[in-house]
């Protein structure tokens, strides 16, 4: 169990401070789910926590591009107060082909893109540290990714995967020897292959999958049971949604739900930023963080 979970004071990391989230469009947007703006708050009490969410992202910490690698259970990083970050977030299963890495090479990893890509990072480190503003360095981070993209194909097999597992909400014991069989491949394969393309197997995707579905319920609607939000999910029970949700987050389901539905609740607002990669904000988290307040992917 996670050293964090004995600490539910961390707060998810979108609700601290002030996050926007952005659409990409034309051609990249297969392969990137959003960019993103992270400003922290001066004062973190107890820390942040980031959740697995099948995606792994380029950030700009303000010095250097950096890689963080996909997770399989919640992470603390120890980011300062008041940081700005700035970031690409793939979708999922897109990121290994533009890196040319399996991603179980940096599974809970943050790697400075000069590592695995010099001559990009070259090239666009200092562009960005020089740009005029956050935008035009969403923008050039984009661009990056427009310049190293890959003729690849996505991995078809491993995008049905991907479908197939999120559109199940249902639990069946059988979901892995029902994927074999439609997919004409080993259960050895299969893990394999799936190791390459996200990260890890297509148990723990499963269950990054169904914790996602949880948080998107929470967000999305007034729960009136935890119970509930288990058969929503597709947990088998909500003794088993607080195990995974626990594992994931480092919070119990309640305090997950307290801490979008509660006082300290996000809010959603449309912006109007634009970039030629960029055309709409598309949502907008703010949480106040003022001193007498109780309490990032």
């Amino acid at each position: 169990m996670p050293a964090g979970l004995k600490d539910e004071g961390r707060l998810l990391a979108p609700l601290a401070g002030r996050y926007i989230e952005s659409a990409p469009s034309g051609l990249l947007q297969p392969h990137i789910r959003c960019a993103w703006i992270h400003q922290l708050p001066d004062e973190i009490e107890g820390g942040i926590t980031v959740v697995p969410d099948c995606c792994s992202d380029l950030i700009w910490t303000g010095g250097e591009l950096c890689i963080v690698g996909p997770d399989r259970t919640a992470a603390f990083p120890d980011i300062p107060a008041g940081s700005r970050l700035l970031g690409v977030r793939f979708a999922p299963g897109r990121a290994g082909q533009w890196l040319r890495l399996p991603l179980s090479d940096i599974v809970g990893r943050t790697v400075a893109l000069g590592d695995i890509a010099p001559g990009l990072a070259a090239e666009f480190e200092d562009r960005i540290a020089e740009a005029g503003s956050d935008d035009e360095r969403i923008d050039l981070m984009l661009r990056a990714v427009d310049r190293a993209g890959t003729e690849k194909p996505a991995a078809a097999a491993m995008q049905f995967v991907l479908r197939r597992l999120d559109n199940a909400v249902g639990r069946r014991r059988s979901m892995i020897d029902d994927l074999t069989a439609e997919l004409g491949i080993s259960e050895r394969s299969l893990r394999r292959r799936c190791h390459e393309v996200f990260g890890y197997g297509a148990r723990t995707l499963d269950r990054i999958l169904r914790f996602q579905r949880f948080l998107q319920q929470v967000r999305a609607t007034t729960p009136c049971s935890l119970a509930w939000l288990a058969a929503e999910a597709g947990y088998a029970d909500q003794a088993h949604m607080t195990r995974e949700v626990r594992d994931m987050s480092g919070l119990t389901p309640a305090a997950v739900v307290r801490q979008f539905k509660g006082p300290l609740a996000v809010s959603f607002n449309t912006g109007a930023v634009r970039t030629p990669y960029l055309p709409r904000m598309e949502v907008e988290h703010v949480h106040d963080d003022g001193k007498d307040r109780s309490s990032i992917c």
